[in-house]
């Protein structure tokens, strides 16, 4: 908070639009500590792929889904703003925001208005000093067909498809106070190797392996396969952690409980 660095990490992936993002709200810090009274952004992220920090505010049935956020005359700290008094300098990630019930989109537009919000008991939630990231699937159904490993799509098309889906979805009083629409774009060939040479040395790391002093050579065909068993075109590099467990992780534990 000292510094007010807002670090988003990503899995290993080097994506640049993370970075775009990291660099964004660095800068935007540093605006805020130049002038105080100035609005802090809020960006939206799109589609799944942006950093997840957990779900808030998703309607749930038998109750209004804003009592959880700003609570209520029995419990009157709310999950949002709550969090929010005790600590103004945050990150709050609202994830698959699409989903949220329209009161929660109502709440949510007044916050970005007046940078504010009050909870069950009238005490004052001040988010000038926070960011507000929205994450969403919006577009990635329309643009799923550009998903895999090649790279011959234009990505400013693919940029305005989830920028014309955001723009249908929520209302223009809603979407003219975004900031931006940062679109996290499908991932290559090159960050799924990545992932996955990440992945095998986690796995190595182990303390299990490392007290044994075991040694495995990974080649780049077994990197390369890795990818072709763990790459889904709608779950990304999901099912990559799953290949690797089952194709890496359990037939080496097997192996070493043999070893006598």
């Amino acid at each position: 908070a000292a510094h007010c660095q807002a670090r988003l990490e990503t899995l290993a992936t080097a994506l640049p639009t993370a970075k775009l993002l990291d660099s964004t709200l660095q800068r935007r810090c540093r605006q805020r500590r130049a002038h105080p009274s100035s609005q802090f952004p809020q960006p939206l992220g799109t589609p799944t792929g942006a950093p997840r920090c957990g779900e808030q505010g998703r309607g749930e049935p038998g109750g209004p889904s804003t009592a959880r956020l700003t609570g209520t005359p029995a419990d009157p700290d709310g999950l949002l703003t709550s969090a929010i008094r005790r600590q103004p300098f945050s990150i709050v990630l609202l994830d698959e925001f699409e989903k949220a019930a329209p009161e929660v989109s109502d709440l949510l537009l007044a916050v970005l208005d007046e940078g504010r919000l009050t909870d069950a008991l009238g005490r004052v939630a001040d988010f000038s000093q926070s960011v507000i990231l929205l994450t969403s699937n919006l577009g990635a159904r329309e643009a799923r067909s550009r998903l895999g490993f090649s790279s011959t799509s234009e990505p400013g098309s693919e940029d305005a498809i989830y920028l014309r889906a955001a723009e249908q979805f929520f209302r223009p009083e809603f979407f003219n106070r975004l900031d931006r629409v940062i679109p996290f774009r499908s991932l290559d060939r090159t960050q799924l190797e990545r992932i996955a040479r990440r992945l095998v040395n986690q796995v190595l790391e182990r303390d299990g392996l490392r007290r044994r002093r075991c040694l495995l050579l990974t080649t780049p065909p077994a990197i390369d396969r890795l990818v072709q068993l763990g790459y889904h075109p709608q779950l990304g590099a999901r099912a990559l952690k799953r290949v690797v467990e089952r194709e890496i992780a359990q037939p080496l534990a097997t192996r070493l409980a043999n070893v006598t």
